[in-house]
């Protein structure tokens, strides 16, 4: 086994963490994502010490069962290693997952939960636990300030301009990012529709 990503794991949990203290913290954060009345249970697997736990849910009179690991800060690089060293994880729990991980992870039909409120949990027992972090969640209003960007993107629409990152980019000079924040802008103000 690779043990630097467990030495990151346990790492993160201060100096001489226990495995029992990580399954105290995973249970937590499942335990955060369901109602009060769910039972969840975190058993680390002797085989692989603060890395790898046996998780069950009970929720009325169903038995949720799944292999979980744990991925430290949730970075890409953490998450593959975690799935390179246990192919058989079925849900991946993180400090706060990237958005470049969960999207890996659902590709593969791998769930996933993090310490940020985010989950996506979809198993083939009936439990389906879908959050989205508070960040997420409480993210600031774009602010309707017009940059020149934007100015120039509104003036070549206005003029006649097929409203596309090409034609605008090519007109205005602007760089193609410029463009298409000024075009999506503009579409989010309602000021432009797409056909």
């Amino acid at each position: 086994m690779d043990t630097s990503l467990v030495q990151g794991s346990i790492a993160l949990l201060g100096t001489m963490a226990t495995c029992d203290q990580l399954a105290t913290r995973i249970r937590r954060i499942l335990s955060s994502a369901v109602p009060s009345s769910v039972e969840v249970k975190v058993v680390p697997l002797p085989r692989e010490p603060g890395l790898v736990f046996n998780v069950g849910i009970r929720a009325g009179t169903t038995n949720h069962r799944f292999l979980t690991g744990w991925a430290g800060e949730g970075w890409p690089g953490d998450v593959k290693k975690l799935v390179q060293l246990v192919p058989k994880v079925e849900v991946v729990v993180a400090t706060k997952m990237s958005i470049n991980a969960k999207a890996w992870l659902e590709e593969l039909g791998i769930g996933w939960i993090d310490e940020a409120g985010g989950a996506s949990i979809n198993r083939s027992s009936g439990l389906v636990i879908v959050r989205e972090s508070a960040r997420e969640k409480n993210r600031p209003e774009v602010s309707n300030r017009w940059s020149r960007s934007m100015l120039a993107v509104a003036e070549a629409v206005l003029s006649g301009i097929t409203p596309t990152v090409e034609s605008i980019e090519t007109t205005t000079g602007l760089s193609r990012n410029a463009t298409a924040t000024g075009l999506s802008r503009l579409e989010n103000l309602g000021l432009l529709k797409r056909t």
